[in-house]
């Protein structure tokens, strides 16, 4: 067997792993950042949502996040996680409508806050194939 092909297998058998570890990173890291009120994207999410310019439920949503990259880490609360993460994700989405200039912009199409609620189309595909895959015994 060439390295490629080691490699393959290696990356094919660990998948499940690399995405449910990859985003309880993500969200551990972003939660946290919140947590300690030092997150860049607090403007943007108080512009989206007016409900989270309160401190407790900006505080709140940091330790949601926090929580569920914490359920990834283990296979017995990993779909559970997966799931709360499809919600979270595409409450995101919720910005087009709301506010729509945060979004959108004439001169580039989207803005940076556009291009980051996209990228979330990638997080939830991958926290799709973690839900809706079937635990090995």
């Amino acid at each position: 067997m060439n390295l490629i092909t080691k490699l393959e297998t290696f990356c094919r058998d660990n998948l499940d792993a690399f995405i449910a570890y990859s985003l309880a990173f993500i969200f551990i890291f972003f939660g946290a950042l919140k947590v300690l009120d030092i997150s860049p994207v607090r403007d943007v999410v108080e512009a989206s949502v007016p409900l989270f310019k309160n401190d407790i439920l900006f505080l709140g949503l940091g330790a949601f996040e926090v929580l569920v990259g914490i359920g990834l880490l283990f296979k017995k609360t990993r779909k559970l996680a997966s799931y709360l993460i499809i919600m979270h994700l595409i409450g995101t989405f919720v910005t087009a409508v709301i506010n729509p200039s945060l979004t959108f912009s004439a001169e580039t199409i989207v803005t940076v806050h556009g291009e980051f609620v996209a990228k979330n189309l990638v997080l939830i595909a991958a926290a799709v194939y973690l839900a809706t895959r079937e635990e090995k015994n």
